[in-house]
């Protein structure tokens, strides 16, 4: 299993069965995520709400979207597993804030 990160500028994979932290540079700041015991979870945000940090992520097709950061993260069983799976394109083709 794979911890998939898209930022605004870059694609990131990382191997679940390693425990680390891991930091992007978000637009609105630095963004953080922690892998441990084959779960991820958003450890570090600056946006307003932090909405992002209050989920586990655990199983493949398990996301999590930081929009004002921009960034997404979701597990997949390959390394760049296309983020298309996170999404329910039912009509909707564009997010904006």
């Amino acid at each position: 299993m794979y911890v998939n990160v898209r930022t605004a500028d870059a694609l990131f994979a990382y191997p679940l069965s390693v425990d680390s932290e891991y930091e992007f540079e978000g637009r609105k700041g630095a963004f953080g995520i922690r892998c441990e015991k084959g779960t991820v979870r958003v450890v570090r945000s600056f946006c307003s709400e932090g909405i992002c940090r209050h989920k586990i992520l655990k199983a493949s097709g398990d996301s999590v979207i930081c929009l004002p950061n921009m960034i997404t993260v979701w597990l997949s069983s390959d390394a760049f597993a296309s983020d298309e799976t996170v999404f329910d394109a039912n009509g909707i083709d564009d997010i904006s804030y």
